[in-house]
């Protein structure tokens, strides 16, 4: 413009020289130029920008509500709880990276973005990780009797009386597409039962909120890696060159690839190291649930029903074993008290966090059986991984490999035969039919538990 606009040449050439100044940062005359007054611009941006986006925050957090898909209709077709602060806060990041990628400065967007991080992750105090690692660790309440299918029941009927609360407040009810919201501040509920139903129900939802937290900043990942550098590049190049970049015709690049050396590095650093870091985070607030959950909920129910173990008869004559086969054996309550606790949570938690809990629950068997020494029946350690891997997609094996060990040796027939599972050798031992957890001296403390084993056969053994 100024070539053609300005035709006496010597007011060209200073208008030119004026322009380099405020573009290029010369000071002749102490001026600060346009990149400097960018860069303070930008400043001030990523100051309004953090206060929105804290407060923002925060006030989704305070307005926290109650979700659960499904609510007033039937029961068993209700989704697991969660609540709105995870949706609210996801909303509030993206807005707020767009709007910082719509400036066109990668500086700014990566200040942004290290914002959001500090709101998701569990690292601090506030923000969304923050929130849910203080409401994870205060725990899971305990009752008499546990029963969640109550606590859904009581949140169905909020849809029709409006009057549950499922926080220290008043409630108000809302519907919306099939999902019911729940929400409240304020007073006090009617009655100790609905209180304790009500804090169960919302603790699981703030372990099933850690979860789907990690699928959104998956899926944020995915998104921002698709809109952003496409976004900065066409500023950048429309700012420098006037025209934009040419790298988005080959579809076999990487989005990333628009952008050029340290300003890729910059970018991929932000977006995928730092999202990947509040991702490891998140789950070690699922983990954090999962710990709190099995204190109160597993391990104080689990203990009576693994003692009852001991009050059977473990050296049964061949008479005796035949009429025990026909029985009810112990395994068969285990199983029938495992189904209950099991069912209870199975709709109420994500996917990923019942996998967690069948987790917590397969080792606390293990750890209290073998405690017990109540290994000597094969049949009921194989009865609880069959069942217990009928309940999730991962595997359990693993866990109880050291038990199905243990009752293996104890139901050898002589104590020679467990050479034929250990092989000796400079490197220890080695089979091709199982992978050892026990040592030597394990081994042969496991097989003096056999009362027909005479000791010196047992200490005589080199392994």
């Amino acid at each position: 413009d100024l070539e053609i606009g300005i035709v006496d040449p010597a007011a060209r050439a200073e208008k030119i020289k004026e322009l380099e100044t405020h573009v290029l940062g010369v000071s002749r005359g102490g001026g600060s130029g346009l990149c400097l007054a960018m860069q303070e611009l930008l400043g001030n941006y990523s100051l309004l920008e953090r206060y929105y986006l804290e407060e923002s925050v925060a006030k989704a957090i305070a307005m926290d509500a109650l979700i659960i898909e499904g609510a007033g209709g039937d029961e068993a077709a209700m989704g697991p709880p969660l609540t709105s602060m995870v949706d609210d806060t996801f909303f509030i990041i993206r807005k707020c990276i767009r709007r910082a990628a719509s400036s066109g400065s990668l500086d700014g967007t990566c200040a942004i973005l290290n914002m959001a991080c500090s709101m998701l992750s569990g690292s601090g105090d506030s923000g969304l990780g923050g929130t849910l690692k203080k409401r994870l660790r205060s725990g899971y309440p305990t009752s008499l009797y546990l029963d969640l299918s109550q606590a859904y029941a009581l949140a169905s009927s909020a849809f029709h009386s409006s009057s549950l609360l499922l926080q220290s407040g008043v409630t108000s009810v809302g519907m919306s597409s099939g999902s019911g919201m729940l929400t409240g501040s304020g007073a006090n509920s009617s009655g100790s039962g609905i209180d304790s139903d009500r804090a169960r129900l919302m603790f699981l939802a703030f372990f099933n909120d850690a979860d789907v937290a990690v699928e959104y900043v998956e899926t944020l990942r995915r998104t921002l890696l698709e809109e952003l550098p496409p976004s900065l590049s066409m500023a950048s190049s429309n700012l420098f060159s006037g025209s934009s970049a040419d790298n988005s015709n080959n579809p076999m690049r990487s989005p990333l690839d628009l952008l050029q050396g340290s300003e890729k590095a910059k970018l991929e650093s932000c977006l995928v190291e730092g999202l990947s870091t509040v991702v490891s985070e998140l789950r070690d607030l699922g983990k954090i649930g999962a710990h709190q959950l099995s204190s109160s909920a597993v391990k104080p129910r689990i203990a009576p029903w693994v003692d009852a173990f001991t009050t059977h008869n473990h050296t049964p004559t061949e008479e005796e074993f035949l009429t025990l086969e026909g029985e009810d054996s112990f395994v068969a309550g285990l199983l029938s008290h495992l189904s209950s606790l099991l069912s209870s949570f199975e709709g109420s938690l994500t996917p990923y966090n019942f996998d967690l809990l069948i987790g917590v629950v397969t080792s606390e068997l293990a750890a209290r059986m073998e405690k017990l020494g109540g290994l000597l029946l094969d049949r009921e350690v194989r009865a609880l991984t069959a069942f217990l891997t009928s309940k999730t997609t991962g595997s359990i094996r693993d866990k109880f490999s050291r038990l199905t060990q243990i009752a293996t040796l104890l139901n050898l027939e002589k104590v020679s035969e467990v050479t034929d599972y250990w092989s000796v050798g400079d490197k220890g031992p080695s089979s091709t039919m199982l992978s050892w957890q026990l040592n030597a001296s394990e081994v042969k403390k496991v097989l003096a538990l056999r009362v027909d084993f005479r000791s010196e056969d047992v200490k005589r053994l080199k392994l």
